[in-house]
């Protein structure tokens, strides 16, 4: 996998090397301990197996569907589902498997580490604030008891959830980069000055230099 890299005055070209097979390993581990799952309602005109479907992707799996009988002759139905969510990463770590260098730029320069949250602490904040307070309106303080039984649910499901944190650095310290030529950035320039070469790609905010094409 070729990578380019610009620097201050030299594109620097690299041979980007990984073991798919340790990458594979850490794509599955991210799978299994990061994923975010919560339970969802939705209403649809779908039957079972075209709403499987048709609602999940590569990126997420639906499981425990359950679909609750309507009293009328509808012919919508309401289902309810468990959903699992993959963490950012594991589409990052498909892209550089498919030698896309955006998602090998996006690993080392853009992407946030995923933390699950608190949701204890979210649950004891609600449960204060619903103590100290004295609710006139019926409707508001329903609300607030509902996203605390949610906060609860969501605990439950996400109880062993982990942080993108270790498998983000395990990820980055499984790529090597391996520098084989450069080339001065002003003789780039210079180039795409004498042939007036539009093609040539260069975005100054991402630093990556994408194809320098002949114009003949």
């Amino acid at each position: 996998m070729i990578y380019y890299i610009v620097g201050e005055r030299f594109i620097t070209k690299y041979d980007v090397s990984f073991d798919e097979e340790v990458l594979l390993d850490i794509r599955q581990s991210l799978i299994d301990n990061c994923s975010f799952v919560t339970r969802e309602t939705t209403m649809s005109n779908l039957d079972e197996e075209k709403f499987l479907k048709f609602s999940s992707d590569e990126y997420s799996e639906i499981y425990d569907l359950n679909k609750i009988e309507q009293d009328d002759d509808s012919s919508i139905n309401k289902y309810t589902y468990i959903i699992k969510k993959y963490p950012k990463l594991v589409k990052i770590i498909d892209g550089i498997l498919n030698k896309d260098c955006n998602s090998l730029y996006e690993l080392f320069n853009t992407y946030e580490v995923e933390c699950p949250l608190n949701y204890q602490e979210m649950i004891n904040e609600i449960v204060s604030d619903i103590k100290h307070n004295n609710y006139e309106d019926i409707n508001e303080a329903n609300s607030k008891i509902d996203y605390a039984r949610k906060c609860i649910e969501l605990k439950e499901l996400n109880k062993n959830i982990q942080s993108t944190y270790y498998y983000y650095h395990l990820l980055k310290n499984s790529i090597s980069f391996l520098a084989i030529d450069n080339i001065n950035l002003v003789s780039v320039y210079h180039y795409n000055s004498f042939f007036e070469n539009g093609n040539y790609e260069f975005d100054e905010n991402t630093e990556k230099v994408l194809k320098i094409k002949m114009p003949f």
